[in-house]
């Protein structure tokens, strides 16, 4: 497997309150980005790719200070985490890659055993698309929604899109994705605004990758 991770960082935290950008807010001393970098460090990632936003700007030199090997990409506008990752196929490394995982970049409680075990179950089970589930049995929560049909996952439901039923589902994204290289950006540009925030959800990728045939499953993790 030739890995490439894109880190999706440009989100505003606005309901932070703060002027430090809020993947720069820290945990354990440290700061979220970083946990995260580490990461894509520790598995050995042919390519790491930042999706940021000028606002970051004033952040880069002490990025590249500790990650010699990142490359940036800018979502200016925030439409959607499907637009964030298209953004970063700009960084032409990701061609040379085989397997991309998505990450976020203020998620610093995922930890490598999770992110290990699972690329290593779309590798065995060749897989075209996962998805990172979790288990959360309080329902009160912002997460999507994991909807299983026949013992196979079926969609996601953001939560703006959740009906009450839905919002029963215990089964719940953590956001993260992998992903075959070769059919990313070019299915992401089939991705629609057609919801109640008019933006472009990654997780619709999932119907997209059924609906012509690919395989789709989802890896669960213990929280």
């Amino acid at each position: 497997m030739i890995l490439s991770v894109i880190i999706l960082a440009a989100g505003q935290g606005t309901r932070m309150n703060s002027d430090i950008p809020k993947v720069f807010h820290e945990v354990g001393n440290y700061p979220m980005i970083f946990h995260v970098l580490d990461l894509s460090q520790k598995l050995k990632a042919k390519s790491t790719t930042l999706v940021i936003s000028k606002k970051l700007d004033n952040y880069k030199t002490l990025l590249l200070s500790k990650y010699h090997h990142i490359k940036f990409c800018y979502q200016n506008n925030q439409l959607g985490t499907a637009h964030a990752v298209l953004e970063a196929s700009k960084n032409s490394e990701i061609e040379e890659t085989d397997t991309t995982l998505v990450l976020y970049g203020d998620t610093p409680a995922v930890t490598f055993k999770t992110l290990n075990a699972a690329l290593r179950d779309f590798d065995k089970k060749k897989l075209d698309l996962s998805v990172i589930s979790m288990i959360v049995k309080d329902l009160n929560n912002s997460y999507g929604r994991l909807l299983i049909k026949k013992g196979k996952l079926n969609k996601i439901i953001e939560k703006t899109e959740q009906t009450s039923e839905e919002k029963k589902i215990q089964l719940c994204n953590s956001g993260i994705m992998i992903i075959k290289t070769k059919n990313l950006f070019e299915k992401l540009k089939k991705i629609k605004n057609k919801n109640k925030k008019k933006e472009f959800y990654l997780t619709d990728l999932v119907e997209i990758f059924i609906k012509e045939n690919y395989k789709v499953s989802n890896f669960n993790c213990k929280l």
